[in-house]
Protein backbone atom coordinates (compact mmCIF):
# COMPACT_ATOMS: atom_id res chain seq x y z
CA UNK A 1 0.00 0.00 0.00
CA UNK A 2 3.01 2.05 0.68
CA UNK A 3 4.34 2.02 -2.57
CA UNK A 4 0.80 2.83 -4.19
CA UNK A 5 0.61 5.60 -2.46
CA UNK A 6 4.61 6.72 -3.32
CA UNK A 7 3.30 6.02 -6.97
CA UNK A 8 0.40 7.84 -7.04
CA UNK A 9 2.22 11.18 -5.40
CA UNK A 10 5.52 10.72 -7.63
CA UNK A 11 3.17 10.40 -10.94
CA UNK A 12 0.90 13.54 -9.29
CA UNK A 13 4.13 15.70 -8.57
CA UNK A 14 5.47 14.75 -12.37
CA UNK A 15 2.46 15.90 -13.90
CA UNK A 16 2.43 19.11 -12.09
CA UNK A 17 6.20 19.98 -12.67
CA UNK A 18 5.62 19.35 -16.59
CA UNK A 19 2.67 21.56 -16.53
CA UNK A 20 4.73 24.26 -15.02
CA UNK A 21 7.95 23.48 -17.91
CA UNK A 22 4.96 23.83 -20.17
CA UNK A 23 3.94 27.04 -19.08
CA UNK A 24 8.00 28.02 -19.12
CA UNK A 25 8.44 26.76 -22.68
CA UNK A 26 4.85 29.15 -24.03
CA UNK A 27 6.55 32.07 -22.38
CA UNK A 28 10.12 31.28 -23.63
CA UNK A 29 8.49 30.81 -27.02
CA UNK A 30 6.39 33.88 -26.92
CA UNK A 31 9.69 36.08 -26.21
CA UNK A 32 11.78 34.24 -28.31
CA UNK A 33 8.85 35.31 -30.78
CA UNK A 34 8.68 38.78 -29.96
CA UNK A 35 12.45 39.21 -30.12
CA UNK A 36 12.16 37.80 -33.42
CA UNK A 37 9.54 40.31 -34.77
CA UNK A 38 11.15 43.51 -33.05
CA UNK A 39 14.57 42.53 -34.59
CA UNK A 40 13.73 41.04 -38.13
CA UNK A 41 10.26 42.60 -38.59
CA UNK A 42 8.60 39.32 -39.50
CA UNK A 43 8.52 35.85 -37.75
CA UNK A 44 6.92 32.26 -38.23
CA UNK A 45 4.78 31.40 -34.97
CA UNK A 46 3.72 28.10 -36.49
CA UNK A 47 6.65 26.61 -34.84
CA UNK A 48 6.87 28.34 -31.40
CA UNK A 49 3.00 28.45 -30.69
CA UNK A 50 1.62 25.67 -30.67
CA UNK A 51 4.07 22.16 -31.52
CA UNK A 52 6.80 23.30 -29.02
CA UNK A 53 4.74 23.40 -25.82
CA UNK A 54 2.90 20.46 -26.48
CA UNK A 55 6.90 18.66 -26.97
CA UNK A 56 8.48 20.15 -24.12
CA UNK A 57 5.42 18.65 -21.92
CA UNK A 58 5.39 15.35 -23.73
CA UNK A 59 9.48 15.17 -23.02
CA UNK A 60 8.60 16.32 -19.09
CA UNK A 61 5.80 14.23 -18.46
CA UNK A 62 7.79 10.89 -19.53
CA UNK A 63 11.06 12.04 -18.06
CA UNK A 64 9.23 12.55 -14.54
CA UNK A 65 7.10 9.78 -14.63
CA UNK A 66 10.01 7.81 -15.36
CA UNK A 67 12.36 9.70 -12.63
CA UNK A 68 9.09 9.45 -9.69
CA UNK A 69 8.50 5.80 -10.27
CA UNK A 70 12.55 5.17 -10.05
CA UNK A 71 12.08 6.73 -6.80
CA UNK A 72 9.71 4.25 -5.22
CA UNK A 73 12.42 1.60 -3.11
CA UNK A 74 12.76 -1.88 -4.82
CA UNK A 75 11.88 -3.87 -1.69
CA UNK A 76 8.29 -1.68 -1.99
CA UNK A 77 8.29 -2.94 -5.53
CA UNK A 78 8.39 -6.43 -5.00
CA UNK A 79 6.23 -6.68 -2.25
CA UNK A 80 3.61 -5.27 -4.65
CA UNK A 81 3.56 -8.39 -7.09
Amino acid sequence: MEALILRRAGHRKAWERAAAGDLFAQVGGFLVWTVLMSAVGHASALGLVPWTPLGVFAALAALLHWRWEAQVPRRLREQER
